[in-house]
Parts: structure tokens; sequence; C-alpha cells
């Protein structure tokens, strides 16, 4: 007898890599995604209970945005404890879109009117203040499936692994039959299948709709990857009904059975099986139509079934008879076919299963068994039959020249095979690794290695789902036929695939369906030729599918009568000169190149780098992508620290991230702000303190973003209306003569913010307020003022002395400005106190 079932090398290899990767994604994607945020929300929730609420009145509520664009709340409030002044940032521990706009409303009508809110503050750390002290429990919902079933995934898979590693199988042993353990009474699979189903179905809703609900509930327009989450839960209900079937199906089989005439069934012997249909059943089957058939199948050694391959299948004469019990009797009488071998037998990675299949034609239903079959005993012998599957009778047909072309090369007879559908698959495939550059560029500019690591698994499988793209295009399928062998060579012009059917392991060429097409309501099969090979126990394709039975047929005697007129031996080497050509192969990795060029350039926003010499790309480019992998090893944490602890508006956590050695004057990557200019622009007066105690660089001017803007920390300030922090700017030694990329100057930025204290400062150090911006259209201070509507601004740049005559490059006037950016105010008000035009 054959060897106990053991995994072949190649086979432990291929699964142990394949567990290693579940086993780091499920693993660190818990650890991010739930654990350790679950983690935070646990720890806070009880120390909020504890919190007090105080009256506060509200400094500051606007929308601000992120380097996605994404609009987030800014906020300010003052309140007072035990004769404290105290400043608080903090709205809610978790808000979604819709409610921080709720809470920009309610605090501007509160700061409008002059009226206080309630802030709820820690008691033991005054300092700690938020608006909202309630949890979002379906923050709770979303972070448990994360927090629970990833770790269970990646810890399942790191048993799997083990299992392998130490060379056990990492499923069910017990696959191999023996005559101990088999009875003459079967029941089918179908309620474990069920359950089976009803457990993928489960975790996957847990996490689908989850991350649906965060999405939706959301409030803004949905992005890309926005609809693309949504189709989870739609994938969901459709498993969730997928369950449910199976589960009426597994009702509707309670209560059959199957019992075997001889007790045991072995390979190669005759054997009588009865099917018992209990009564319920017996009356809704009994007039339908029954067909019984055995199938044979090979399934690879890590159990996947998706590789399942049927070997042969037959159809089993039937007689039905009612029962004394009320129920119904189905009984058959088995025809082994050739090849057939006993029920758990491994042969190359491939182990040996059969199953009993009763179909209700009418019905469509069917009702699987599985047979635990022996190995033949001494005096019995296979009953041989070469027909792998019952089909109809057909007569060959032509063979169209688009589906096989034949030609000569060399005494080697070959028959290429068309296969039209791989250019659609090639384009489907192609724009879903496109798809992928694109979900990976949301991810870019990563401030943490959560972000950082999305970011690159998505743009390496953007690059190779483009190379599977290209390997399906053009990929070919040539039989390669002589006297003593045939060679299959289904290479592309990146991958070499061929293979050999030797021809003392080979049975005659036969057609199996693989699959129909519904068409103009007729079903229109599909047959590919195979050959039964004993050493690997499995049918080797020698065709792709071929439509129509007569079809298959006659491909089947033209590549036979090939056979006849062939005369040469061929191995390997010869057969290899089939393949592609080099200039095949330098354009197909060409097109590789230029396709994963621009997916990588996709993902790394080399498009908004792009300028007119390679030089200035490179200089514009290289920053952010160098952040970003600095981000995924860890490198600039204290960094990274500081500056989201700007974003946060958290004095502590800023002095924490100094001391853990951030430099104060970190970098954005994103935006190529400093952390001075990113607090000056909010108007962070305590920050900037710090950051300038620290030794921040007061001048330092953005030229490493994208757009290398050329802005300061004092230009910043002036353009986003924050006086304050301009003139502690001043103090700590700004520079004034200064100008971005646009040549707008401190008045200019001024003039755009609407900060009229620091047009008066300004005008105090003699800057000039009819400075043309030369970098850019020549516009004056007058007329950013407005394009932006700063009717404030207008009126003490004219009561100052600003030239209201004063035309921009291309001769526009203050009123065309105003009337090009569709400022109405700005237009009125200056027509109400300039001469009009």
């Amino acid at each position: 007898m054959d060897a106990p079932l053991k995994p072949s090398l190649e086979g432990r290899i291929g699964l142990a890599l394949f567990l290693s990767v579940f086993v780091l994604a499920f693993g660190a994607g818990g650890l991010l995604i739930g654990v350790r945020p679950l983690w935070h929300l646990l720890q806070e929730a009880p120390r909020l209970q504890h919190y007090v609420p105080v009256p506060a009145r509200v400094l500051e509520a606007r929308m601000d945005e992120d380097s996605d664009g994404a609009p987030y709340l800014v906020a300010r409030y003052q309140y007072q404890h035990l004769g404290r002044t105290l400043t608080g940032n903090r709205i809610a521990w978790s808000l979604n879109r819709t409610e921080q706009f709720q809470w920009h409303q309610r605090l501007d009508a509160a700061r409008g009117a002059g009226q206080t809110v309630v802030v709820w503050i820690d008691p033991e750390h005054p300092g700690l203040a938020l608006l909202d002290r309630e949890l979002r429990w379906s923050r709770l919902a979303f972070l448990l499936p994360f927090a629970l079933i990833f770790p269970a995934i990646s810890l399942g898979a790191l048993v799997m692994l083990i299992a392998v590693l130490r060379g056990e199988r990492p499923t069910n042993k017990a696959r191999a039959p023996s005559a101990a353990s088999h009875t003459s009474t079967l029941h089918d699979s179908s309620k474990a299948k069920a359950w089976g189903i009803t457990a993928v179905t489960l975790l996957w809703n847990l996490i689908a709709f989850p991350l649906a609900l965060a999405v939706w509930a959301d409030g803004e327009r949905w992005r890309f990857v926005d609809i693309f989450i949504s189709l989870f839960p739609a994938v969901g209900l459709l498993m969730a009904w997928g369950a449910v079937q199976m589960w009426r199906d597994a009702l509707r089989h309670k209560g059959s059975a199957l019992t075997l005439d001889t007790g045991a069934l072995h390979a190669g012997e005759p054997a009588g099986i009865t099917a018992h249909l209990p009564p319920s059943r017996w009356r809704t089957a009994e007039r339908s139509t029954w067909q019984a058939r055995l199938v044979q199948s090979s399934l690879p050694d890590d159990d996947s079934e998706k590789s399942q391959e049927t070997l042969s299948e037959q159809i089993l004469p039937l007689s039905i008879h009612a029962a004394p019990d009320g129920g119904g009797q189905l009984r058959m009488r088995l025809h082994w076919p050739a090849h057939a071998l006993p029920s758990g037998i491994s042969k190359e990675g491939h182990r040996i299963s059969w199953r009993l299949v009763l179909d209700e034609v009418e019905k469509g239903r069917e009702q699987v068994f599985d047979l635990p079959v022996q190995a033949g005993r001494p005096g019995f012998a296979v009953t041989p039959d070469r027909s792998p599957q019952s089909l109809p009778a057909a007569t060959a047909e032509a063979v169209p020249a688009t589906v096989m072309q034949l030609s000569q090369e060399q005494g080697i007879q070959l028959a290429s095979f068309a296969r039209p559908w791989r250019v659609g698959g090639a384009i489907a495939i192609g724009l879903l690794g496109l798809g992928l550059g694109f979900v990976s560029r949301q991810h870019f500019n990563a401030e943490d290695s959560k972000d950082a690591l999305i970011w690159l698994l998505c743009s390496i499988g953007s690059v190779i789902v483009l190379g599977l793209a290209l390997h399906i295009g053009t990929r070919r399928w040539v039989v390669g036929i002589t006297r003593d062998a045939w060679w299959l060579d289904r290479s592309s012009n990146l991958l070499r695939h061929s293979t050999m059917l030797a021809t003392s392991r080979q049975h005659g060429l036969e057609p199996r369906l693989t699959h129909t097409n519904q068409a103009h309501g007729q079903a229109a099969g599909y047959h590919r030729l195979e050959q039964w090979d004993e050493h690997t126990l499995r049918h080797q394709a020698v065709t792709p599918p071929l439509h129509r039975l007569g079809v298959a047929l006659g491909v089947a005697g033209q590549l036979q009568s090939l056979q006849q007129r062939a005369g040469v031996v061929m191995d390997a080497d010869t057969f290899s000169a089939r393949s592609p050509t080099a200039r095949e192969r330098l354009s197909t990795l060409t097109a590789w190149l230029v396709l994963s060029t621009v997916s990588l350039g996709v993902a790394t926003h080399l498009d908004t780098a792009a300028s007119l010499t390679v030089h200035d790309t490179a200089r514009a480019w290289l920053p952010p992508v160098r952040q970003q992998f600095n981000a995924l090893l860890g490198i600039g944490q204290a960094d990274r620290a500081l500056l989201a602890a700007i974003d946060q508006r958290d004095d502590q956590a800023v002095r924490t991230a100094l001391s853990e050695g951030a430099n104060p004057s970190a970098i954005a990557s994103h935006s190529g702000r400093s952390a001075l200019m990113l607090a000056a622009g909010r108007g962070l007066l305590p920050i900037m303190d710090i950051l300038l105690q620290r030794g921040a660089d007061v001048n330092y001017a953005d030229e490493t973003s994208v757009n290398e803007r050329g802005d300061t920390a004092l230009l910043m300030a002036a353009y986003f209306g924050q006086p304050e922090a301009f003139e502690k700017l001043l103090a700590a030694g700004a520079r004034t003569n200064v100008v971005n990329r646009w040549g707008w100057t401190p008045v200019h930025m001024a003039a755009a913010g609407d900060c009229v204290p620091c047009l008066a400062s300004l005008a105090r150090l003699g800057l000039p307020l009819n400075s043309r911006a030369t970098a850019s259209r020549g516009e004056s201070p007058l007329q950013m003022a407005a394009a932006k509507g700063r009717v404030n601004a207008m009126q003490w740049l004219l009561a100052h002395g600003a030239d209201a005559s004063q035309l921009d490059d291309h001769g526009q006037d203050v009123f065309a400005w105003a009337r090009f950016f569709k400022q109405g105010d700005s237009e009125r008000w200056l027509q109400a106190h300039l001469p009009s035009r």
C-alpha cells in the first residue's frame, strides 16, 4: 500500500509561507487597528466618569483641513479652576465628521453670543479638559472585531505554522481509512459545511459591518476607498444568504443516510449502496427524477478546497423504492472507474477522496456523502472505464482557425490555441493594479508606521498585480508534438512554464466538461482535452476549454494525427526554442517598468512634484519618500509625536516630545511646514513659547514641500490672521524682508488674512503697502485683499495710502480682481468708497 498521508516538502514550504503572511498581517493589523486603540479606550473610560463640569468661554471655533484636505474642528476655550485660568482644546474622545460640524456650529454660536459652554475637567489634573465626555460605544463596536478576531486568526495561523514546521499536518490527521473506523451507515456532510460557512460568514460580517458603519456615519462625500469598503457588507449579505441556503439543505437532508451492503467499501470490489430518505423528505421527492454520481477527486495535502480536481465521474444505475416507514430508498450498484485508489492515499502532495452525489434533477438540488474507500483486496480487479465523465454523443467537427492554428518547425508539430478572454482579463487586472496605486496614495505622507505599512503593501501589491496582468495578457498555449513526447508550453513573456507528458505515461485524450454558459436561452458547454498521468494521479490539461464537444473531438483527432506525422525526438532544450523571443520579453518588461513607474508615481504623489527639470523634481519628491520609510522604520518618531501634539494642541504632549529628543524645528513631511509654522498659523501661543525657548528656527522657510512655497512662520501667522502670534515672532527676531514662492510679502499675506493689527505693525516697520508680487501676476496687497473678500484690510490699506489705481502685470485693477474671484462684498464696498469703474 502507498505511504500514509504526509505533506511534500514543496507543499510544506508553500503552506509555511502562506501561513506566515497570515500570522504577520492579521497579528500586526489586530495590534495596530484593534488592540492598541481599544486599550486606550478602556483606560480612558473610568477616568472620564470622575470629570466635573465647569463653565468656559469659547475663544476659537473653526474648521481646518489636514494634509489630505479633510476638514476637522479646531476649538479653544478658557475656564477657571481654583483661581487658575486654564485653556483647553479637546472636544471629545472620538468624533466623526458630522459631529465635528455640529460642535462647530454650537461653539461658533456660543462665541458670537458671548455665552459660556460646559467643559469637563479632571479634578486631579485640571489641565485635562474636554467638551464632551461621553464615549462613543460605536467606536468600541468598531474596534472589538479587530481586537479579538484578527489576533485569533493570527494565533490559529501560528499554531498551524508550528505544526507545518514540525512536519505535522495542520488539519485533521485522521484522513487515511482503516478497517476499524468504518461503519455500514454514513451521513452526509451538509450540516458540517453549513456550520463552516456560518462561522466564516460571522467572522466576515463582524469585520465588514463595523468598517462600513464607520464610513457611513462619517457624513462626508464618499471617496474611492469608502466605496470599496462599502462593498464588504454586500459580500457579507451574499455569504449570509449562502449560509441560509446551506442550512435549508442541511435541515432538508436531516434523517437521510447511506447503508453499505458489504459493510465496507474496497477499491475494485462490487458493492451495493442504499440511500434512505425520511418520510418528510420523501413526500416531496418521490416524484423527482434522481441521478447518482460517483466522483473521484484529488485534493492537495493542505486541504485547499479551491484546488480540488475531479479525476473521474460516473453515473450509477439507480432504482427507487418506497420504504415501509413511509420514506424512500434509492438503491445503487458501484461500477469502479479505471485508476481507482483508496481514500486518503497521498501521491506527490495530493490525496484521493470519493463522494457519492445524489441529484434531484428538476429542483437542482444535490446531497453529498463522503465515501471511505479502502484498498482493494487480492482477487478483485478494477473494471476499466476510460471515460472520466458521462458525456452526450457527439461527432467531431471542423476546427476553426480562430481556435487552433497548426505549424511545423524543425520537425516539431506545433498547435497554438487562441485564448480570447486573456486581453479582457489582463485589462481588468491591470486596472486593479493601478487602483491599488490610488489606494496607496491615500496613505502617503504617513505620520505613523501603520499608514506607512499600508502604503508599502499596496505599492508592492500594485507592482505585482500589474506584472500578473502582463503575464496573463502575453501567456500562450502551445502544444509541441513529436514521436515520443508531448510538450505543453504555457509560458508568457515574463514567466516560463512548460511541462512534458511522456507517451508511456499517457492514456488517450479525453474530453472533460469544464463549465457551461447560458447564451440565447441555451446552455453552451466548454470542454477541454485531458490525459491521465499515472505518476501524478491527476488529469493533465492538454488544451484550454473549447466551445462545444464536437470542436473538442475535432481537436483531439487533429492532435493525434500530428503525432503520427512527427518524426523527431524532442527534449527540454529543443522545445525551449519555441519560447518568447528576447525582443518580446524586453518589450513586456519595459511595459511592466512603465506601468509600475506610473503606479508608484501616483502612490508617492510624483505628479504633484513634477517640475521642468529632473533635479527639481527629485529635490521635491525625495524628502517625503524618505520620510515615508522613516515612518515605516520608526525613525523620527519623536518629531512625529511633536507634530501630532501640535495638531492636537496639547501643550504637555509638546513638552514630552521635546524631552524625548524631538527637534523643535521638526518639519512636517506632507506640508514642508516647521513645528513653529504650524503653531503660529493656529495661534497656539503657549506652544510657540515652548518651541522658541527650545531654539526653534524663527526664520525657517519652507523649501522641502512639494510646491516649495517658501513660507515662514511670520507669513503663516499673517495669512491665518493671528496677530498675537505675529507680534511674538517679531519679538523673537523674525525677518520681515521675506517673500514666498509667489513673491508675496508679509503685507500681501496680512491683507489676504484680514489681519489689520499685522498690517499696522508692518507699516510701523516701514514696509511698503503697494509692493508688487513679482513672481506671480504683479498683484498688490489691496488686490489680494479684494480677491479674498477682506473688507477690513481693504479699508485699512486705503486709509493708510494704498494706491487703488494700481494695475497688475496684465492691466487689471482692484475691481477686476474682486470680480474675477467673485467677491461680491469686496466689489460692493469698492463701488461705495471708490469711483465706479
